[in-house]
Parts: C-alpha cells; sequence; structure tokens
C-alpha cells in the first residue's frame, strides 16, 4: 500500500511539473506573440499631392500586412511648429514600441523629445538623428540622386531640345535650408551638371516653404526670366507651382523623391527618385520583428537599388533625346560601380 502511494504521489507530482511547464511555455508564446505597435508620423497629409507620404503608407501597410503589427498612420499635416507638441503626446501615451518620423526637419525633434521620454524607441527615414540606443536612423544617398539630377540638366540645357537656350543656366529650389542640402544635394547636384560641363552655372532659390505652389510658381517665373529652362525641385507641394509656371513659361523640371513624369508630359522630363515604400517596409518588418538595430545609421544608394530615376518611362523614352539618355545610363553605372564620387568627381 505505501509503495502503491508512492507511486500516486510521484506520478502526481510529474504531471505538476508538466502542466507548469507546458503552462509557462503557453505564457512565453503568448508573450512572444504579441504584436508590437508602432506609430507612423507624416510630416503633410495624404492624398495632397505628396507622393513620398504616399509611397511611405504603401510600405507600412505592406509591412502591417506581412507581420501583423498593430500601425497607426498619424497625418501631422504642415504646420512644423505643431510637429514636436504632437511627438510628445505620442510618447506620452506609452503606447507604442517605436514611432516613425520622416525627413531633415525631425532630428532636432527627436532628441528633444527622447530626452523626455527615454524608454522610447524612435526610428527616422530619410535623415539622420543621434540619440543613442533610442532611435535607429535610415537615408538614402542624396549625393547620388543629386548628382544624377545635374547631370541630366546640364545634358539638357547644353542640348538643341526645344526649351533649351543659348544660356548654360540650369536651377535648384529648395524648400529650406539644413545641412543634407549645403553638405550634399546642392554639391552634389553642381557636381553632376560640371561632369558634363564645368561651365554651367546653377540659380539656386530657397522657397522657404514646402506647402505653397504660387511661391513655387513665381520662383519658377523669376528663374525664367534670368534664362534658367530647367530646374531641379526638393520643395514638396510647393514645386507643383514650379510646375505650372514651367507649361506656362516654357522650361523643363526635373522632380525629387518620386517619379512625376506624368504629372506633365514633356515639361517634367524625369524624376531622381528614393524608393521609401522599400525602406519603411523594411524598417518596420525588422522592428516587429525584434530585429531592428537601434543606434545604427544605416545609406543606401544606387547600389542597394534605392536611389535611382525613371529610364524606363514611357514619357522619358518619349521626351528625352537618345543621346541623354545614354549620358544618363553612363552616369548611373560610373556611381553603381563607384567609379565617380558625386562629391569628388
Amino acid at each position: 500500500m505505501k509503495e502503491k502511494r508512492t507511486r500516486i504521489l510521484v506520478a502526481a507530482a510529474i504531471l505538476f511539473f508538466l502542466a507548469a511547464i507546458v503552462f509557462a511555455a503557453g505564457q512565453q508564446e503568448g508573450a512572444a506573440e504579441k504584436p508590437k505597435s508602432i506609430a507612423v508620423y507624416m510630416p503633410g497629409l495624404l492624398g495632397a499631392g505628396n507622393a513620398m507620404l504616399e509611397m511611405a503608407k504603401a510600405g507600412a501597410e505592406k509591412a502591417e500586412a506581412e507581420t501583423g503589427v498593430n500601425l497607426k498612420l498619424i497625418e501631422g499635416g504642415y504646420d512644423w511648429s505643431t510637429y514636436e507638441p504632437s511627438l510628445k503626446q505620442l510618447s506620452a501615451t506609452g503606447e507604442y514600441d517605436a514611432i516613425m518620423c520622416f525627413t531633415a526637419g525631425f532630428p532636432g525633434i527627436i532628441q528633444t523629445v527622447a530626452a523626455e521620454f527615454p524608454n522610447q524607441k524612435y526610428m527616422l527615414v530619410d535623415a539622420v538623428v543621434d540619440c543613442g540606443d533610442q532611435a535607429y536612423s535610415v537615408q538614402f544617398n542624396s549625393a547620388e540622386m543629386a548628382f544624377l539630377a545635374g547631370v541630366f540638366a546640364a545634358c539638357v540645357t547644353t542640348s538643341d531640345m526645344a526649351k533649351a537656350n543659348p544660356e548654360k543656366k540650369i536651377g535648384m529650389t529648395a524648400g529650406m535650408i539644413y545641412p543634407e542640402m549645403t553638405d550634399l544635394l546642392k554639391p552634389g547636384y553642381e557636381n553632376g551638371a560640371h561632369w558634363i560641363d564645368p561651365g554651367v552655372e546653377n540659380v539656386f532659390t530657397v522657397t522657404d516653404s514646402w506647402t505653397d505652389p504660387l511661391i513655387g510658381k513665381e520662383i519658377g517665373i523669376n528663374m525664367y526670366k534670368v534664362d534658367v529652362d530647367i530646374i531641379f525641385m526638393i520643395s514638396s507641394t510647393t514645386d507643383l507651382g514650379t510646375i505650372e509656371a514651367g507649361e506656362q513659361q516654357g522650361y523643363y523640371c526635373i522632380s525629387v523623391n518620386t517619379n512625376m513624369n506624368s504629372t506633365s508630359p514633356g515639361v517634367v522630363l524625369t524624376g531622381v527618385t528614393k524608393a521609401y515604400d522599400q525602406v519603411v517596409y523594411q524598417t518596420i518588418k525588422a522592428a516587429a520583428e525584434g530585429t531592428l538595430k537601434y543606434g545604427a545609421q544605416d545609406t543606401f544608394g544606387i547600389k542597394d537599388g534605392l536611389v535611382g530615376y525613371t529610364p524606363d518611362d514611357p514619357l522619358y523614352l518619349k521626351y528625352v533625346p537618345k543621346d541623354i539618355q545614354d549620358k544618363m545610363k553612363e552616369a548611373y553605372e560610373g556611381l553603381k560601380k563607384g567609379k565617380i564620387d558625386p562629391l569628388n568627381p
């Protein structure tokens, strides 16, 4: 009897032990399966002509569909003074494992807010922020992108295309002055132009607005008056006015970040592009899966397939002469293979 009772007690102990293991495993599995929550704070409005934001949305939603991450898309509008308090409010909720922001206007904002919320993680796309392991940054090789734009602009202004004038003048607009503009975009653009012809002059203008097409139109007209025949536009929706002036006055345009050729065929001849959708997708996916390296700063460019232009676009093939297409391919391959340094060609 005593031996039987002992066997029963041992069996009961084993069953209890196994049940405890199963319960603990279930608890761990449940914890592992809990999806992360990520807020994507967009500087602008969806559906308002900002193709960059539309691409970011597509990439975020693709990551959501594949990983099951709880995704919150937030349209921040165009009032920059509201971005910092809005980011503080998001951080204060404690609801999000990470908050994603965009562009060169956000490094200072993230640094300020991160100092108040040391447990909050941030992800910055298309710019770099330094706040230790609280943030991950991923940027595109803007110098390569601008170099391609400069090559194209110089080819056009020195060509016999219908709207090209005898002067070797190209234009560039910027929504504001910031380090990426002064250190990478402007010199990259001018170096690309001088790679074609050292005598090409760049007329550079700051619009002081990302959202005012009327200002963009006025600046475009003024550039045309001083013999600029092609403009590289980096002013977000302000660029829509520059394109309109190009249609009316008779000059060409180059878009930034996305392909806008169809916006005004024959006026917008090409766009130098960034694969926002792919980078946003990859970043959110890594964050959702717990593999994102916070504290790291990555840069992707032509060799990664994430910076480029529009060589296969039907409108590009229709309106851009073959010799210019060939020169663009040469520049692109030179950058891709590392034979051309966009900041020291």
